[in-house]
């Protein structure tokens, strides 16, 4: 694909689709995770559609599946650290604090290449009681 002219020939996509030499081929992170087709109950927050039970293991997920991180020649090339760094600053915020979007705040998305809000997300947090 160059940017300026789109495909510069036919191909065939992995679902049996055609882009055409010259098309245009954009995609959006927002979108295909909210598409049905590619995750059932898209809009459900779900944390569980990544885990195995019994045991909760992480499931095993192509590259392609989880889009932020991407894959082929052209992943980033921190995204394992990145992905184990997170993983632990969740676990220990979760661990100490409990999460709510702020009653009165409405999420307002502006459409872009990464997911964007309008006013931001206000978040309040407290300390977990032991």
């Amino acid at each position: 694909i160059n940017a300026e002219y789109g495909a510069l020939k036919d191909d065939k996509l992995p679902n049996g689709g055609t882009v055409l030499a010259g098309a245009e081929v954009l995609w959006s992170a927002y979108i295909m995770g909210r598409t049905e087709d590619v995750w059932p109950n898209a809009l459900k927050f779900s944390p569980e559609r990544w885990l195995v039970e019994p045991d909760f293991e992480s499931k095993k997920v192509e590259s392609y599946e989880f889009i932020p991180f991407q894959a082929g020649p052209r992943k980033c090339l921190g995204f394992q650290m990145a992905y184990i760094e997170v993983k632990v600053v969740l676990c220990i915020l979760v661990q100490k604090f409990t999460f709510k979007v702020e009653a009165s705040h409405t999420v307002e998305t502006i459409p872009s290449l990464t997911m964007a809000t309008k006013n931001g997300v206000k978040i309040l947090f407290s300390e977990r009681q032991r």
